[in-house]
């Protein structure tokens, strides 16, 4: 009987002992100011079932991130003094 690599790969594939690869969990980018206060999943929906679940549907919005402050020390520091000379 000739060996054939294509049927026994396929049974590997199919051996429950092999390991499957994990799946990385969704997550949202921003989730409301109330699951960010305190500290719970949220989801894409607007708004979010955790906030239909304790009635807090009128203050359900996305959080908005701070922008960070320019470095003192970066790149834009000399086009930053020259702005300042200019003025």
């Amino acid at each position: 009987m000739p060996f054939n690599a294509k049927a026994e790969d396929d049974v590997k594939a199919s051996d429950p002992q092999t390991p499957l690869p994990k799946t990385r969990s969704k997550y949202v980018k921003n989730a409301c100011t109330n699951c960010r206060k305190a500290s719970r999943k949220c989801d894409d929906a607007r708004p979010c079932p955790r906030c239909i679940k304790y009635a807090l549907e009128d203050s359900c919005v996305s959080y908005v991130r701070r922008k960070r402050p320019e470095k003192k020390n970066g790149k834009n520091q000399k086009a930053i003094q020259k702005q300042k000379q200019k003025s």
